[in-house]
């Protein structure tokens, strides 16, 4: 069974092997995680090129060679975060992943050999700040999709319309409660009848049930 984590990286380096399609929708991902992007390939699609061409992301334009990663790395003053390999070329895709491993920096195969992969990337469905993922363990990506899409119709847009104004509350109950009371506020208050509400977009009445339960724990209004 697989970890699951999500990884903070604004600001951090990160460096994409190959500059086709699929190092593309790597990149859009990482700089909306506000990552530092350099994409090491001697072509780019038209959309990477645009982000080079405004300094969105670094292109160096060149086939991964080997110690490429540790002669950026001094370049820039800093080891990457994470390296992401997305070539159809087999063999600099394992040269790229073993110099990653040997500065134990972890490494995302996508394009073979993928037992070279520390971590896949799961299907997802975001919505403002709400993320939920969806993984199979590697034995059906194309069912990780089919769960995503019956998600999306399952009414997240209301949770993530809703997670705006839960944010507030949440500072009041860390701010108001103990520590070792909060864990049981929260099972108190997320009910089935607040999921309810929250679906129905009766805000109002949800955040009210809330307010009425910080009361029960003894804060005021």
């Amino acid at each position: 069974m697989d970890y699951p984590i999500n990884l903070k990286l604004r600001g951090r380096r990160v460096f994409i092997i190959g500059g086709g399609r699929v190092a593309q929708r790597r990149v859009e991902d990482l700089l909306k995680a506000e990552a530092r992007v350099t994409v090491i390939s001697p072509a780019l699609t038209g959309r990477l090129a645009q982000e080079a061409a405004v300094g969105k992301l670094s292109h160096v334009p060149a086939k991964y060679t080997a110690g490429a990663i540790e002669a950026l790395g001094a370049e820039y003053g800093e080891t990457p975060r994470l390296v992401i390999v997305a070539t159809p070329d087999e063999t600099a895709n394992k040269l790229a992943a073993d110099d990653a491993h040997g500065k134990n920096i972890l490494v995302n195969m996508a394009a073979p050999p993928m037992e070279e992969s520390d971590f896949i990337v799961p299907a997802r469905i975001q919505r403002g700040e709400l993320l939920v993922t969806i993984a199979t363990g590697g034995l059906s990506p194309a069912f990780s999709r089919f769960i995503r899409l019956q998600l999306e119709k399952s009414g997240l847009e209301e949770f993530a319309d809703f997670l705006r104004r839960l944010s507030p509350l949440r500072r009041r109950v860390r701010a108001e409660i103990e520590p070792e009371k909060r864990e049981q506020f929260w099972r108190d208050v997320l009910t089935e009848e607040l999921a309810s509400l929250i679906k129905a977009r009766k805000f109002d009445s949800a955040e009210a049930a809330i307010e009425n339960a910080l009361g029960h724990f003894g804060v005021k209004p």
